[in-house]
């Protein structure tokens, strides 16, 4: 599957919706990752600190301890006394020697070397001698104190032995509050380093939105463009475009659909083609006998094949009213197969519009005479390009249909006006108008608008389809106006170049 022609569309979905959502599932890992490592650290900090501050706080109570057993055994000078002391003084020597293991700074190293060094002192006033190597490093006072200890005896007398006990308690809290201090210092390091966090996660996030922006168009650009193809190609049939290919282009099965469709254009073009070709054929070989049916009719009214009683003579009247709806019934049939094949020939050249309007006119003057029907005509200087005779059949048409429908004594408006680079003609009566529910289909081909009005035969439906699709090709437009009142009001729309 490559990314621009995935095999389906849903893969062309899915890998979107994963593309999309990737740059937020990687940023939301990232800061799931910032914030267990932040936590990590954290504990490891407040669990280091504490424990100093524990073994600190120890340390300050057993040298309470160690302090009652010295003065006691200095009281009553038991050897037991001594030993419990000696006791606690390796208890004293191991527990500095844990604390001196852990993560402190100088200040707390140097206050915990003073502290084993002046114990050590104490303790060897008191009758003891150098304790084990505790693991860490003796200073030079600490080594004069031991050397002199072994040869001098004790550096410290009993009594300022005990009273150094004192000093020992401020080391130790000394140490005890330093530690506090290194717990202080790590909540403002941990605060420091969430805020630093916090601020790196906005700028992911800022950096993510913008990504995920960018994905998000290019997939739904992918995404919508073969359906907006699929809707065009819909549309194109829909009107009767059928000389355009179809061709679909993302995911092979939306490409597979546009070959279908496009097969579909050339069926329906091929059964225009026959329908173009049926109607010609048969309005072909129905022309001649209905010549020589019309040229017989002509022939008994005339008397030349003998008279006629008035009786046949009505008769012969019928027959040729109904010979000439036929052959114009025929003729219609023709222009409309020419002008829904979309092949008419439309020659352009300039067209005065303004006199076949008058032209159009005078020839449907008889039928408004008979009619009493009042001609309100409003028609500017308007030239535009296009076919004159195809233009004369659309405005025939409009007229004819407004003499058909207005009753007797009413008025026709007509009105032909130049506005920006269209020629506006609108063609009003006073009939009984086009129902809302009859608008959509009062240009499809074959339906018959309303009621026949009395004396005029029944219309086969074709005259607006076929002026539709005269201005169709010629690039405009034809519509239905809504009307308060009674009539109907056509607006043709022509563009002058």
């Amino acid at each position: 599957m490559s990314f621009s022609r995935p095999r389906s569309f849903l893969q062309l979905v899915l890998l979107g919706f994963v593309l999309v959502t990737l740059p937020l599932i990687i940023a939301i890992i990232n800061a799931t990752l910032s914030v267990d490592r932040l936590a990590d650290q954290s504990e490891q900090a407040v669990l280091a600190a504490a424990e100093i501050t524990k073994h600190s706080q120890d340390i300050g109570e057993h040298l309470f301890d160690m302090e009652r057993k010295a003065r006691q055994y200095y009281v009553l000078d038991d050897a037991a006394l001594f030993v419990a002391y000696k006791t606690a003084h390796e208890q004293f020597i191991s527990m500095t020697s844990d604390l001196g293991r852990l993560s402190l700074n100088d200040k707390q190293l140097r206050d915990l070397q003073i502290l084993i060094e002046h114990e050590l002192m104490i303790f060897q006033a008191l009758g003891g001698f150098s304790g084990p190597d505790v693991g860490i490093e003796k200073s030079a006072s600490q080594e004069d104190a031991d050397a002199k200890a072994d040869t001098s005896g004790n550096k410290l007398s009993t009594e300022e032995a005990l009273e150094k006990f004192q000093s020992l308690t401020q080391f130790a809290a000394a140490i005890r509050k330093a530690s506090e201090q290194v717990v202080n210092r790590q909540v403002e390091s941990m605060q420091q380093a969430a805020k630093k966090s916090k601020q790196m996660l906005v700028w992911q996030a800022l950096a993510v939105i913008p990504g995920t922006i960018l994905f998000a168009t290019i997939f739904v650009t992918l995404i919508s463009r073969p359906i907006r193809q699929i809707r065009q190609a819909i549309r194109q049939l829909g009107e009767g475009d059928f000389g355009s290919q179809i061709a679909i282009t993302g995911p092979r099965d939306l490409e597979t659909l546009g070959q279908s469709l496009d097969w579909l254009r050339v069926r329906l073009l091929e059964l225009e083609d026959a329908k173009r070709q049926f109607l010609g054929k048969v309005s072909h070989e129905l022309k001649t006998p209905l010549a020589a049916i019309r040229e017989g009719v002509s022939l008994m009214a005339d008397g030349i094949v003998g008279a006629v009683t008035p009786a046949q003579q009505e008769i012969v009247g019928i027959l040729q009213q109904k010979t000439y709806h036929l052959q114009e019934l025929l003729e219609n049939l023709v222009n409309f197969s020419m002008a829904h094949a979309r092949q008419a020939t439309v020659i352009r050249q300039p067209v005065p519009l303004h006199k076949i309007v008058e032209r159009v006119a005078t020839d449907h003057k008889p039928g408004m005479l008979a009619k009493v029907i009042k001609l309100d005509m409003d028609a500017a200087e308007t030239v535009v390009m296009g076919d004159g005779d195809k233009l004369r059949t659309v405005i025939d048409n409009l007229v004819s249909n407004a003499v058909k429908y207005t009753p007797e004594g009413g008025t026709i408006h007509v009105t032909l006006q130049p506005r920006d680079a269209y020629a506006v003609l609108d063609v009003i009566d006073d009939g009984t108008g086009i129902p809302q529910t009859e608008k959509h289909k009062i240009f499809d081909p074959f339906y018959q608008r309303g009621p026949t009005p009395h004396g005029y035969l029944k219309g086969n439906g074709l005259g607006l389809a076929i002026a539709r699709e005269y201005l169709t090709a010629h690039n405009g437009t034809i519509d239905v106006i809504d009307r308060p009142g009674n009539g109907a009001h056509f607006r043709v729309s022509l563009p002058v170049h």
